[in-house]
C-alpha cells in the first residue's frame, strides 16, 4: 500500500480522529499496520523532520532488567488504539492488544503511544476505563526509553528507509516547512506485507498466513493511489 506524507494541515489543531503524520508536529515512537515500512524522501523539510528507529527486543530487554513492572504493563493485553474512524461495519471504533506479545516463539510489538493515549471521547463518554497511574507511568517510561536507545537519521532527497515493524519502532521529530508549497517536506510511504509463505512471522491475527495482510482496511473499499497527498 502507497501512500504519502505531508502536511495537509496548515496549522490547523488535529481533531480527534486526525493522523498526526499529516501535521508538522513530531511523531510518537509507533508501529505501522504493516510488516514493513519503507519511507521515499521527495523534499526535505526546511528544518527538522529527523527520523528515528529503536529495537523494540532492545526495549524489551532495557524494562527487563531496570524496570519490569512498567515490561509487565505493556505485556498485559489493557491497552485501546483509536481506529480514528476507518471502522468496517461491526468493528468497534478502537482496538483491544497488549504491547509486546509472545507468539510462536518470537516476540512482537503493536505501539503507538498516540493511538493509546488519543482516547479522550470515548473515555468522556463512558465507553472505556480510564487508565490506571501504573498505565499512565508506562507509557512515559517508553517513550522516554525509546528516545535514550534510538538511532537518529536525517533522509536525504532520494533516500530510502525501511524499517520491521515487528521488532522496531520508528519516530519523527517535528519540522518546519518552507513557504515556497513546491518544496514542502514530502515523503512517499509503502506498506509492505510478508505473509508466512514469504517469510513473514507468524502473526496471532486472522489474515497472518494471507498474502496480503495488515493495513487499514475498512469493508471492501478497493486501494487506490493518489498522485498527490490528499
Amino acid at each position: 500500500m502507497l501512500g504519502h506524507i505531508k502536511d495537509l494541515a496548515e496549522g490547523k489543531e488535529v481533531n480527534g480522529k486526525g493522523r498526526i503524520y499529516r501535521t508538522q508536529k513530531a511523531q510518537t515512537y509507533h508501529t505501522d499496520e504493516s510488516d514493513i515500512v519503507g519511507l521515499l524522501c521527495l523534499h526535505q523539510a526546511m528544518e527538522g523532520g529527523e527520523s528515528q528507529v529503536v529495537s523494540s527486543h532492545n526495549i524489551y530487554n532495557t524494562l527487563r532488567r531496570e524496570r519490569p513492572d512498567v515490561l509487565r504493563q505493556l505485556c498485559f493485553p489493557h491497552w485501546f488504539y483509536d481506529r480514528k474512524g476507518e471502522t468496517s461495519e461491526g468493528q468497534n471504533e478502537w482496538m483491544r492488544t497488549p504491547g509486546y506479545y509472545w507468539y510462536k516463539g518470537r516476540l512482537s510489538m503493536k505501539w503507538d503511544s498516540y493511538y493509546v493515549g488519543a482516547l479522550h471521547r470515548f473515555w468522556d463518554a463512558g465507553l472505556l476505563p480510564q487508565y490506571t497511574d501504573a498505565q499512565r507511568e508506562a507509557i512515559q517510561v517508553m517513550e522516554e526509553m525509546c528516545r535514550r536507545l534510538s538511532l537518529e537519521m536525517t533522509l536525504q532527497q532520494g533516500d530510502i528507509q525501511f524499517v520491521a515493524n515487528t521488532h522496531n519502532l520508528h519516530a519523527r521529530s517535528a519540522y518546519k516547512d518552507d513557504n515556497d508549497v513546491t518544496k514542502k517536506r514530502w515523503l512517499q510511504r509503502l506498506w509492505l506485507a510478508t505473509s508466512e509463505e514469504e517469510g513473514g512471522w507468524p502473526l496471532p491475527f486472522a489474515d497472518s498466513r494471507y498474502s496480503k495482510r495488515g493495513d487499514v482496511q475498512v469493508n471492501e473499499t478497493p486501494e487506490s493511489y493518489p498522485t498527490e497527498a490528499e
